[in-house]
């Protein structure tokens, strides 16, 4: 049976429409809620920020649409790095 009962990561919206723009730090929690008491030999998380956009114009008789793709961030994170010499590292 799996240790994990959920886990829920949220960030600190720095506006009311929780959008951000290039160059913005992001803050938030990560929170594992666990079944049972669990040996962790290392913990991460991966995010990536991506912004697609697509749109429309009309030129003479025709609609032309245009989209784009930017990748903001790839990020892999350690909350609890592994450890050199394959020892556990935290019991919870």
């Amino acid at each position: 049976m799996p240790s994990i009962k959920s886990f829920t990561m949220t960030y600190d919206a720095l506006n009311e429409d929780g959008t951000f723009s290039e160059g913005d730090i992001i803050t938030g929690e990560v929170t594992l809620n666990l079944y049972k008491a669990t040996t962790v030999q290392k913990l991460y998380i991966k995010v990536k920020g991506d912004a697609d956009v697509r749109w429309t114009q009309r030129r003479d008789d025709r609609n032309h649409t245009y989209s784009a793709h930017k990748r903001y961030f790839k990020l892999k994170q350690f909350l609890i790095p592994e450890d050199p010499n394959g020892r556990q590292r935290s019991s919870w």
